[in-house]
């Protein structure tokens, strides 16, 4: 029983201290990562703003239908590529999620 406890919370420490695998708007365990993705997923800061961004995202997408939820998305499909322009420069990648944040809050979404 002591070595079973003593195995569990070996199992449970090692989770603890491994890294966040995803971020909120893409799987970091996919093999089909691009340099920019690679950072934000190894960078905490990064996966938080990508958190974030995702989260506002989606609470702006939510209600949205026909061509303003097709334009939205559009915007972020060039967001991301503007994004994505940043490379592995992280102070760069900081910048654009703000950036993309601060415009997210800035929607005005009525219930």
């Amino acid at each position: 029983m002591k070595v079973l406890a003593t195995v569990a919370s070996a199992a449970l420490a090692l989770i603890a201290l491994a890294p966040a695998s995803e971020a909120a708007s893409f799987n970091c365990r996919s093999s089909h990562l691009n340099y920019t993705e690679r950072t934000v997923c190894d960078n905490p800061r990064l996966s938080r703003l990508d958190n974030v961004m995702a989260s506002n995202y989606f609470s702006v997408l939510r209600p949205l239908r026909g061509a303003e939820r097709r334009d939205f998305q559009g915007a972020q499909v060039l967001w991301l590529s503007a994004r994505n322009g940043c490379g592995a420069g992280v102070s760069c990648l900081a910048q654009t999620y703000g950036y993309r944040i601060d415009d997210l809050r800035a929607y005005n979404v009525a219930p």
